[in-house]
């Protein structure tokens, strides 16, 4: 049930019936006061009825007019439903209340039809007026008796009871109702005439009198012979109207009483109200638009259609340098420039009422110069839809004619610059599709312009590079960032060409990316030379491995031969002299190995170089590391020749008075050495330290005053690398070095 009612009361998908006639205002109300007046008509007709049916109790088949009524009735519903679908597409309801019209009003037809031989049977006017004639001497006379009675009381129903406003009887002196008519019950919302009857009338008043106005109105009353005001009453159910009450002293039967009129005004003081409402928001509306208007930096004016001004603001008469009346009343086109004089009569008469505004630049002369402007003008209506005159609302662009005369000379200058530029120069959008190459990328690429457009311009990328090239561009377009690379192109005739590109984001004012620029520059000479310069690079490269690998041979025969010596001589201090220069023989000779070992002909990794120094250095001595333990920690830091020499001699002198010297009992205690090797970034400096836990050294001795040839060529490098050499004789030997480290 619930869905059903819930269907009846809904529009759905339906359209407003005002659609239908194009919710024209005329053919809306139309058709609004039309059903309007037949509903009032159509209900007013049952109201008739029911009276009629009310006071005749003799009248036969009264349901016939019950019947008939509610007929009528349905019909005026259904005139009320067409003003509502106007609006509210409320179909399935006003269907329903037809079909219910439709019941009625064929119920209505059958019941006449089916009434139709009892009312035939009634007796014809002609037997009626037969039989009334005897009655009608029998009551002429008791008429005649009758009629000044009811005259009277006639008179008293219809001025009495049947007037519009509240009427009361007063008595003067007790200032107590003694009769209303029905308008009383009605206005103060009582329940019947007791409720007013025997209640003094100021009671009824939302603010009552004093004994004072009492006593004033009694002799206005006496003074004047009546008394008037507007007050205002509450009713019986405490709601508040405004009534113009006027009290006169008249004579019933001999008794002076007071007649008092009620005349609900409520209505007129609403509209009194809602006028002064409106006119003060009106004053306010003006006030404020006037405001609006003279703090306006726009120019606005207001003119009739034949040109003359009505209106000019503050900022209009500042920028034209005129006062309001050297130009009200006067016409406008004498401040356009001549010019132009005829694109402004153009636009204005191109307006209609389905064109009112329209936009133009002009220009105008102030005081002999010539300045550039913009007027948004508009048609101004009634309420009725009455043309009633022109507005402009105009600003001053003078500078922004200027940038964009100056912004076309920059595109002109552009254009010229992009198709006489040595690179070819491209352009794209945000989603990467070029949409601009000038005529050096045709030269460059053999191939014509329109091929670029799109996403064409990949197509002369060498096909081994495309993909790449693609790729690393689609990169750039989620980035956003600049980009920039080489690659090689093939022309049409299968030649082939080394370009270098680049392409930067191009942003709006907002720095919001709107696209991309690209230059495009052949790099084929350059890249042949590269070539050139490669290959002869690689060859000296073979030359210095070569010569390294030589030098390293060279000093391997003199190792070998020391080597030889040493075993021919008996003196044991000159032996063990060779087998000191052996040693540093071999440190050199092994830098050389490293060197044309390795890729980088200019530096020595010294984690790859101190550790082959030490087991060559253990195999000199012919010592093995199950003897001795030896840690190694040494930092993957890069050396030139020069300074890689110098660490490798000093670590070969530290490390060789280590094996000599360090432990003259190697199955005592812990024999152990160590090499430390490391960057400090914070100070860019590198730290050697190499050290022993045998015998160690006394405090005393002063490293400075040693003579013997090892620790003095220690010194030696170390000062010439310019770094600063510790000892410390704690548990063992142990030597610091620090060294300045500008590789870091």
């Amino acid at each position: 049930m619930v869905d059903l009612i819930r269907g009846l009361f809904s529009s759905g998908t339906f359209i407003p019936h005002g659609h239908c006639y194009l919710w024209k205002p005329t053919l809306v109300w139309l058709h609004i006061l039309s059903d309007s007046t037949i509903a009032l008509a159509y209900y007013s007709i049952p109201v008739t009825l029911f009276e009629f049916v009310k006071r005749r109790k003799d009248l036969p088949f009264n349901w016939v007019f019950i019947l008939f009524a509610a007929f009528i009735t349905a019909c005026g519903t259904s005139h009320l439903m067409s003003i509502w679908t106007l609006w509210y597409p409320t179909y399935w309801l006003s269907g329903s209340v037809k079909a219910i019209t439709a019941l009625v009003s064929l119920g209505t037809a059958i019941a006449l039809w089916v009434l139709m031989p009892a009312a035939l049977a009634i007796p014809s006017s002609a037997q009626l007026e037969a039989a009334n004639g005897a009655l009608q001497q029998e009551i002429a006379w008791r008429k005649r008796v009758e009629k000044e009675l009811t005259r009277n009381q006639d008179l008293r129903e219809a001025v009495f009871h049947e007037s519009t406003d509240a009427l009361f009887l007063v008595d003067p002196q007790t200032i107590l109702t003694i009769d209303c008519n029905r308008r009383a019950v009605e206005l103060f919302q009582a329940d019947d005439p007791t409720d007013l009857i025997g209640i003094q009338g100021n009671t009824l008043q939302r603010y009552q009198f004093s004994q004072e106005d009492l006593g004033a109105i009694n002799s206005e009353i006496q003074s004047q012979g009546f008394w008037s005001r507007e007050i205002e009453y509450v009713t019986h159910q405490d709601n508040f109207f405004w009534g113009n009450i006027a009290a006169k002293p008249i004579t019933v039967a001999g008794r002076n009483l007071n007649l008092i009129r009620v005349t609900d005004i409520s209505d007129r003081k609403r509209i009194e109200a809602e006028r002064e409402q409106v006119e003060q928001a009106l004053k306010i509306s003006e006030a404020r638009y006037r405001g609006i208007v003279e703090d306006q930096t726009e120019l606005i004016s207001r003119f009739a259609p034949d040109s003359t001004i009505l209106f000019v603001n503050g900022a209009f008469c500042r920028y034209f340098d005129i006062q309001p009346e050297e130009i009200i009343g006067k016409s406008y086109m004498p401040v356009v420039f001549e010019d132009d004089q005829e694109v402004i009569a153009q636009s204005i008469h191109s307006m209609s009422a389905d064109n009112p505004t329209v936009t133009v630049e002009t220009r105008v002369v102030i005081r002999g110069e010539v300045r550039w402007t913009q007027w948004i003008s508009r048609m101004l209506f009634d309420e009725q839809g009455q043309f009633l005159e022109f507005q402009s609302v105009g600003r001053d662009i003078s500078d922004r004619k200027r940038i964009e005369i100056a912004l076309r000379e920059s595109e002109r200058r552009y254009a010229t610059l992009a198709e006489t530029s040595p690179v070819a120069i491209c352009r794209f959008d945000i989603d990467g599709n070029c949409i601009y190459v000038n005529n050096r990328w045709e030269e460059m690429m053999g191939q014509p312009i329109q091929s670029a457009l799109g996403c064409g311009w990949s197509e002369p990328v060498h096909p081994q590079d495309r993909d790449r090239v693609l790729s690393e561009w689609s990169q750039v377009i989620k980035a956003g960032r600049p980009n920039q690379g080489e690659t090689r192109i093939m022309r049409p005739d299968e030649s082939i060409a080394w370009v270098y590109y680049q392409t930067i984001p191009e942003t709006d004012l907002s720095s919001t990316p709107i696209g991309y620029v690209g230059t495009v520059t052949n790099i084929t000479a350059r890249k042949q030379v590269e070539e050139k310069l490669q290959a002869s690079l690689r060859e000296k490269e073979v030359l210095l491995k070569e010569i390294h690998h030589r030098v390293k041979n060279n000093l391997q025969i003199v190792y070998s031969l020391l080597r030889l010596q040493r075993r021919q001589l008996r003196d044991q201090q000159a032996a063990n002299a060779l087998l000191e220069s052996q040693s540093r023989i071999e440190s050199i000779a092994l830098i050389h190995e490293k060197l044309y070992q390795s890729e980088d002909l200019a530096r020595i990794n010294l984690a790859e170089y101190i550790p082959s120094l030490v087991a060559n250095l253990f195999s000199t001595y012919n010592i093995n590391q199950t003897q001795i333990a030896m840690t190694i920690e040494v930092a993957p830091i890069f050396l030139d020749l020069d300074k890689a020499l110098r660490y490798g001699l000093i670590i070969n002198e530290l490390l060789s008075n280590s094996l000599k010297y360090a432990f003259p009992n190697l199955d005592q205690g812990d024999p152990r050495i160590y090499i430390k090797l490391f960057p400090t970034i914070e100070d860019s400096t590198i730290t050697l330290i190499v050290g022993d836990t045998g015998v160690g050294f006394p405090s005393h001795i002063d490293l400075s005053q040693i003579e013997t040839l090892g620790l003095q060529l220690v010194q030696g490098f170390v000062g010439q690398l310019k770094g600063t050499l510790q000892a410390h004789c704690q548990s063992g030997a142990e030597f610091q070095i620090v060294f300045p480290g500008e590789e870091l």
